[in-house]
């Protein structure tokens, strides 16, 4: 297999890419580093400054976007989010492979731009909304409101259909925790990323 760049996890909210990338960076740590993104909003009670997120003002990320910093960026909710150039040097000085968590549309525009330098994985829950709506009232991030939490769900029938569409790999995530994380090995056991045991 052509050595990759990068490792898209996607998924809509409430999928469980973060439970995925935390996953592989905690037993994996020796091949893939979090790629950290810029972002305008308030960073929630479930987050870290700089290990999740760089936030930013909007200003800054405007001067970003107009200094070609960025390799896609996005406005959701009335926030930016985007992926600096810089993260992929890291990445390859540290000799890993760089882990995005990133929302499907970042994720299909990064896989378009990057082609077959980044595999785009997709998490996917199934077509029933309420599983996805169950999951994000569950994990209260303290930057949810109630608005934002409605967007987010009148976003994932669309989130889906462009997952089905551009990902590489679909991981199912339909039982529980430990049945994603099955499915996230096996398939980077077949693309030889990681080894067997």
């Amino acid at each position: 297999m052509k050595k990759i760049t990068a490792m898209i996890i996607s998924a809509p909210s409430g999928g469980g890419k973060g439970t995925v990338v935390d996953y592989l960076l905690k037993e994996f740590p020796h091949l893939f580093t979090r790629s950290v993104s810029y972002c305008t909003r308030d960073i929630s009670n479930q987050e870290t400054q700089g290990i999740h997120y760089v936030q930013v003002s909007r200003k800054k990320f405007e001067k970003l976007i107009l200094a070609g910093e960025l390799v896609e960026y996005e406005e959701i909710y009335g926030d930016y989010y985007g992926t600096p150039k810089s993260e992929f040097d890291r990445a390859k000085q540290e000799g890993k492979i760089l882990l995005l968590d990133i929302d499907v549309n970042g994720a299909v525009r990064l896989k378009r731009i990057l082609g077959d330098d980044v595999l785009f994985f997709f998490i996917h829950s199934g077509n029933d909304i309420f599983i996805y709506q169950d999951r994000i009232l569950k994990r209260g991030r303290s930057n949810d409101t109630l608005e934002k939490i409605k967007k987010r769900i009148e976003r994932i029938p669309i989130e889906l259909n462009a997952g089905e569409l551009d990902s590489d790999f679909m991981i199912p995530n339909i039982e529980d925790e430990t049945f994603l994380l099955k499915g996230t090995r096996k398939i980077l056991h077949f693309l030889e990323i990681i080894k067997k045991e």
